[in-house]
């Protein structure tokens, strides 16, 4: 996500916080710190406030982090790559490689995270009861983070996506009726209707009480959840569209097979200049083997003044065993191939050196865009 800073790992998972988090935790800080806590525990100095109040946040942020970790945790378990977690302004978002392939499976990743943020409900409420009788304003602090992840609870388990509870509906609607398209576009209805019923009680929450900032907040948060939707509808439409299909049914790009020595001259104007057929991509090969690919991008990026002696080889991405796959791989396994290895291309091995074939990612997209098109 764009605007994300990098924290760290946790179990490997690669974890960010976006700027809107910030903004979140430090509007809540301002609530709870002046407006709320004084009230509740008159008699303490403004700094204890304000450290009780940036400790509830702080502490909620671990969390929302605990929440997204049992997403992502479930969902490697199941062999779906988890690529990060991300914290924004309305919470956390764990970003999984693809779809879960079986209702079962999506059920588990949907509930993992409410299970847990319940869970840590329950348990903070047990802890402010034991902390009462001997710090106030720390069971205080406690109670309200009870409650926060309660209200997170019961947020995330509305049934619309792209929340836990319309992941969870999906995967009961696909376990009954077979169909995960029918089970993701009766979740992304609900999940539009949500967006837009957050709007229409923001511009009421506006008109009525003039409380602009709630209803700002309410209105990014209708639109994030109505876009959402919208994407989690292509991406169903995108796994439908890959079903029965494998790497031998895609077009594969124009590739010219060139030794590693060839100059970068030449390959522009012997080959990525050719008026007949010019290849998109140029695979540098040496005794049958491929060395790497070379695209526009890469010549682009070496001065033209230099052509005349800068050779394939230097310029190359550098083939690697991971690239290579079979003819008959499922396109939906290639595009998690590519997306987890960061791939710009796959090798079609047909296990004849004269017939290795180049398959980059956007001939796949080309591909299900045109299969899109179909009447």
């Amino acid at each position: 996500m764009a605007g994300s800073v990098r924290l760290g790992h946790l179990f490997g998972i690669p974890l960010a916080i976006h700027y809107t988090w910030l903004i979140a935790a430090g509007l809540a800080t301002v609530i709870l710190s002046p407006a709320i806590l004084p009230f509740d525990r008159p008699g303490l100095s403004t700094p204890v406030y304000w450290l009780v109040g940036a400790t509830a946040s702080a502490l909620f942020f671990s969390s929302v982090v605990a929440h997204e970790l049992c997403h992502a945790l479930v969902a490697r378990h199941f062999g779906i790559p988890v690529r990060g977690i991300t914290l924004f302004v309305f919470g956390g978002i764990s970003t999984l490689a693809r779809e879960a392939r079986k209702p079962t499976h999506e059920l588990l990743i949907a509930t993992a995270g409410p299970a847990c943020s319940l869970t840590l409900c329950v348990a903070l409420f047990t802890l402010q009861r034991l902390m009462q009788p001997h710090w106030a304003l720390g069971s205080r602090m406690i109670l309200y983070l009870s409650l926060a992840n309660l209200f997170f609870t019961l947020f995330n388990l509305i049934p619309a996506l792209p929340l836990d509870g319309g992941r969870a509906l999906r995967a009961a609607i696909w376990y009954f009726s077979g169909s995960f398209g029918l089970a993701t576009r009766i979740a992304t209805i609900l999940g539009h209707l949500l967006g837009f019923g957050l709007i229409g009680l923001a511009l009421f929450t506006i008109a009525s009480y003039g409380e602009w900032i709630l209803g700002g907040l309410l209105i990014v948060l209708g639109w994030f959840v109505h876009s959402a939707a919208e994407m989690a509808q292509q991406n169903a439409q995108n796994r439908d569209l890959t079903l029965g299909v494998t790497l031998n049914d895609v077009p594969r790009s124009d590739v010219a097979f060139v030794a590693p020595d060839t100059l970068l001259q030449t390959l522009v104007y012997d080959y990525l200049l050719a008026e007949d057929s010019a290849p998109s991509l140029l695979a540098v090969m040496r005794h049958g083997t491929l060395l790497g690919i070379v695209t526009a991008r890469e010549i682009r990026r070496v001065p033209s003044v230099h052509w005349s002696h800068t050779q394939a080889q230097d310029v190359m991405i550098e083939s690697s065993p991971e690239e290579f796959l079979a003819p008959m791989t499922p396109l939906e396994d290639a595009l998690e191939h590519m997306e987890v290895g960061r791939l710009s291309y796959v090798v079609v091995a047909n296990g004849e050196e004269e017939r290795l074939e180049v398959i980059s990612y956007n001939d796949m997209l080309h591909f299900l865009h045109g299969k899109r098109e179909e009447p």
